[in-house]
């Protein structure tokens, strides 16, 4: 009997839904060939690998990660896991962001993914392609990618798997009037760290669980935040000063933000978080039957796949959920319909069901764009797809566990995935505009890499001013230099300074920081000293008793100043002998510093240069943010405008 090909699978990006992918289709030798996994960095983990850096990668590419520096997890490590494979026990609870990081790469060692996964490799084009077999007409996918080198690929598979995920590609909603706002826009997925908001006014658009957790950073360095969203007062730290506001509902003419119920205010930064888009640059969704919303796609069946096209996956996305038990279930399930053991409904009996599953929902009053919220629905819906796709489903102490941490669903599985509305999982209330395409993302990123720039010169004027502190000043001259001095003579009598007007000054070399080794010039000024002596002098001394302590004084002080002439000259020659033998090394020296200070000089120029054109930078990019949100607002309605011109013309 002729043996059966084996399944080719490819896994588009390596993030924790794509190594979940990979780990269950190799742990399945006998049916599908070691997947193809495309990574478009040189590292795994997705949105869970920390980039300090915004804008865009090497290749060009928006940066995907939306993790800022502090960020935590906020569902607990026991329901944040793979269930096959546990979190250390020595972990707190609560995970910061490193640890879930190397938790994947932990995982993908253990499976030995890495060795399947091409990284700096970017899918451009997935597309289904109609072939004819024995048992009739079949559908295969042809994946076009190009590394970062340029080198463009195309290769054919059986299945695709899309683990791109939704917390890459920011929604902005429209605020009429925002184009007038004069101060700085941003997203939260340029956000990174709290400093350079420091002292500054930020209104943060949403109330989810990165806009609360952000506003609560920015607080604690003395930001003036005001948290703007739609949903009651929340109970936030008292310390840190908080305000809460109703939405944003516009812009006025002079960049003051008006409030809902009328109030207005000027800020700083409008910082959004509101979310994230879906986004599948390598597809023609209409091609596959999708209709890919902001924040919404359908017709999806199970949440996984197209009912017209059952071999292609998108895993998880769907929002709030225990993420990585979710990735397994779904991976499970999509391989038993890959293997035959899952036998699949009619496309039409598939749209059905996916419609009234969609319009129960929407007679619970939930919106469209809410409609791909789980929550405590995600516990029946694993159970179903155990159930069809014949696999272990959760145990269920994880419902337990998710339902005392999410007693009222306001938690979100991961606190850099901003969901759009105030009844959501993410941060903020999102509109249903447009969204901005991946070309602008890089614009809008802008805006937060010329705050991190600000913060580096910062710093490195805390270094230059820690340097000069440490370098020789002006008063302090090198053993042997002193031809350098403006006195160049210490032999003149008295002390004559071109600079200085006073009487006479004796010179007198003493020690900076008891060391022979940094001797310094100051002086005793005669006329300052008598006044010295006589503003000391007690008022009920007689005249005599005072002319008889002037005259000691003045004999004492021409035997110091005779003792110091001795003593300078003694000096001197001993600099002039030392100064003959190491003239060679003190040349050196000298250049040395001079060395030194042409650096400094140029990093002083290139920092100022760095500084105006990130000024320029950063006006640029805010100003070219509230446009591109006023342009895809006009495009919405040019294109509900142009669907009603053919509705009148068909009639």
């Amino acid at each position: 009997m002729e043996r059966r090909s084996r399944t080719r699978v490819a896994v588009i990006e390596g993030g924790p839904a794509g190594l979940c992918a990979a780990r269950h289709i190799l742990s399945r030798p006998e049916a599908f060939d070691p997947p193809v996994v495309y990574e478009m960095t040189d590292h795994l983990g997705g949105t869970w690998f920390y980039e300090e850096r915004v804008g865009i990668y090497d290749n060009g590419y928006p940066i995907h990660s939306s993790m800022y520096r502090d960020l935590r997890t906020n569902l607990p490590k026991e329901i944040m896991m793979f269930p096959d494979f546990p979190f250390d026990d020595r972990l707190p609870s609560f995970l910061h962001h490193t640890s879930v990081q190397q938790y994947l790469e932990k995982y993908c060692e253990k499976h030995d993914i890495a060795r399947h996964i091409k990284f700096n490799t970017v899918v451009e084009k997935v597309k289904p392609v109609s072939m004819e077999t024995e048992t009739g007409g079949a559908v295969t996918w042809e994946v076009i990618s190009r590394s970062t080198r340029g080198d463009q690929n195309t290769q054919t598979f059986d299945s695709v798997f899309v683990c791109n995920g939704h917390y890459s590609d920011p929604h902005l909603p429209y605020i009429p009037g925002i184009e007038h706002f004069k101060g700085k826009v941003l997203h939260s997925h340029s956000y990174r760290y709290p400093e350079p908001f420091a002292n500054k006014s930020v209104v943060v658009l949403g109330a989810r669980a990165s806009g609360v957790d952000i506003s609560i950073e920015l607080a604690r360095v003395n930001a003036q935040v005001i948290l703007s969203h739609n949903t009651p007062t929340m109970s936030l730290p008292p310390p840190l000063g908080i305000r809460q506001a109703c939405a944003v509902v516009g812009v006025l003419e002079d960049g003051s933000l008006q409030f809902q119920d009328g109030s207005v205010t000027q800020a700083d930064i409008l910082l959004f978080c509101t979310g994230y888009n879906f986004n599948f640059p390598f597809l023609c969704p209409s091609e596959l039957g999708l209709d890919v919303q902001d924040l919404f796609v359908t017709p999806l069946y199970k949440y996984l796949l197209p009912p017209g096209f059952p071999s292609i996956f998108f895993i998880g996305i769907c929002k709030i959920i225990c993420p990585f038990l979710h990735f397994d279930c779904q991976v499970k399930f999509a391989l038993a319909v890959l293997e035959g053991s899952v036998k699949l409904p009619t496309q039409e009996e598939m749209e059905k069901e996916v419609q009234r599953e969609m319009q129960r929902k929407l007679d619970t009053g939930l919106q469209v764009k809410h409609l791909l919220n789980l929550d405590k629905d995600q516990w029946d819906y694993y159970l179903d797809l155990a159930r069809v796709g014949r696999f272990t489903p959760p145990q269920p102490v994880f419902e337990s566990l998710y339902g005392e941490e999410n007693p009222d669903s306001d938690r979100h599985y991961e606190r850099t995935a901003d969901d759009p509305s105030p009844s959501g999982q993410g941060t903020k209330e999102q509109s249903e505009e447009s969204p901005l395409g991946d070309r602008d993302l890089p614009i809008m990123q802008w805006e937060d890499l010329s705050l991190r720039i600000a913060e580096l010169e910062r710093q490195e004027e805390e270094r230059r001013k820690k340097a000069e502190s440490l370098g020789l000043s002006a008063r302090d001259r090198i053993l042997g230099c002193w031809t350098e001095s403006k006195h160049h003579s210490l032999h003149r009598e008295p002390w004559a300074d071109e600079n200085d007007y006073s009487p006479c000054r004796v010179p007198v070399i003493t020690s900076r920081f008891n060391s022979p080794k940094n001797l310094q010039l100051c002086f005793i000024n005669n006329s300052e000293s008598e006044e010295e002596d006589d503003e000391g002098a007690s008022s009920k001394e007689s005249s005599c008793e005072a002319e008889v302590r002037g005259s000691c004084s003045r004999g004492l002080k021409q035997e110091v100043k005779a003792a110091l002439r001795t003593l300078r000259d003694k000096i001197w020659a001993e600099q002039k002998e030392k100064e003959q033998a190491t003239h060679s090394s003190m040349n050196i020296r000298r250049k040395i510093l001079s060395l030194s200070d042409l650096q400094t000089c140029s990093l002083l120029q290139l920092n100022a240069l760095r500084a105006s054109l990130n000024e320029d930078i950063q006006d640029l990019s805010s100003e070219l943010v509230k446009h591109l949100v006023v342009r895809d607002h006009l495009r919405t309605k040019q294109d509900a405008l142009l669907l009603d011109v053919q509705d009148m013309t068909s009639l």
